[in-house]
């Protein structure tokens, strides 16, 4: 072979492994999807208000005319934008996920029509040979039929409502994906729940708790550096109600948070508890199965009754995945509604 034929060689053995290869390898999953948090709008324009933020406060820390209140508004501008930022990875990181749930949701959701229909099919099949052999009735291959266009329509709506959760999911990476590029979630890349008291802790720090926090500073400064010999006793008394005020709105507003903390840590309990039992639940159908597979195998149970066995099966499989997704999602509103971090890839970190 001449040296300038072997380029043109392996060029070919080249194309003819790609038609070797499969139509799509691709396959996304839930880590590759919470990595487009960084490029959702609401994050660049969190960082950006952060980025303008610390720009001020330099700029007025450096100013040797800037009076206290100045400094403490700068400061405070920058600490919110922090946790701000902070709160908008997570709710973005709440959104990918809850539009990935989504679909895993709807495409186990059509398996289990797919299979719904399938053992419809063999029910009419049966029906029919039945008939013929004098061992049913024509009610009895109807209502067969009526069994198959149930099926028909609940595969059809399935698919439908998987196309829906697909478009959400496009919509929000801003590219194509095909339901079948999704991969399962393992319950072991799941977090575990925080303790009660970590969220609590972290819900101090969240940026509408911490709005309240800092006009309550605010006005605490506005009445501290008031004195009888420059402010009239009218706009010191003004500015010690507003202090008042402040601190009153800072206490029924820390209540509130911490109530709302624990209503959605009690979610996320529950959300646990039902996923335990659907994962239980899907061991035992599956367990099922494979004794009906051996049953079927030895000739002891008909087709049509093992097809039940898997459509069963199917179902707590379904179940299991809805209860994954809703715990998962559970966790992540917590985590946004409290800043507790559930480590990664659920946690984005803090922009330096």
């Amino acid at each position: 072979m001449t040296c300038s034929s072997r380029p043109l060689v392996v060029s070919t053995l080249f194309a003819l492994t790609l038609l070797v290869l499969p139509a799509s390898a691709y396959a996304l999953t839930l880590s590759e999807t919470l990595a487009r948090v960084e490029s959702r709008s609401s994050v660049v324009s969190a960082r950006t208000e952060l980025a303008d933020a610390q720009t001020n406060l330099t700029r007025v820390t450096r100013d040797p005319l800037a009076v206290r209140a100045d400094t403490l508004q700068a400061e405070q501008r920058s600490v919110l934008a922090e946790a701000s930022l902070e709160r908008t990875r997570d709710a973005a990181a709440s959104e990918l996920t809850s539009a990935y749930t989504g679909v895993l949701g709807a495409n186990a959701q059509v398996e289990l029509a797919r299979q719904s229909r399938e053992l419809s099919r063999r029910s009419l099949r049966v029906a029919t040979i039945r008939l013929e052999n004098g061992s049913a009735t024509q009610l009895d291959l109807s209502d067969a039929q009526a069994s198959l266009n149930e099926a028909e329509n609940g595969l059809r709506a399935a698919t439908e409502a998987q196309t829906l959760a697909l478009g959400n999911l496009v919509s929000i990476l801003g590219e194509e994906v095909k339901a079948s590029d999704l991969e399962k979630i393992s319950e072991a890349v799941i977090p575990e729940l925080p303790p009660l008291e970590a969220a609590l802790t972290s819900a101090e720090r969240h940026p509408d708790l911490l709005g309240v926090k800092q006009q309550a500073a605010l006005a605490d400064l506005s009445a501290e550096i008031l004195d009888p010999l420059y402010a009239a006793q009218a706009q010191i008394d003004t500015a010690e109600s507003q202090r008042e005020s402040a601190e009153s709105a800072l206490t029924e507003a820390q209540r509130s948070f911490r109530l709302q903390v624990r209503n959605l840590y009690t979610q996320a309990e529950n959300a646990r508890a039902s996923l335990r039992l659907a994962s239980s639940a899907l061991q035992n159908a599956q367990t099922r199965l494979q004794t009906q597979k051996q049953r079927l195998d030895g000739g002891l149970i008909s087709q049509i009754e093992f097809g039940q066995a898997q459509l069963t099966t199917a179902q707590a499989d379904l179940e299991a995945e809805n209860a994954r997704s809703a715990y998962l999602n559970a966790l992540l509103e917590l985590q946004t509604g409290s800043l507790v971090p559930l480590g990664s890839p659920f946690s984005m970190e803090k922009a330096k």
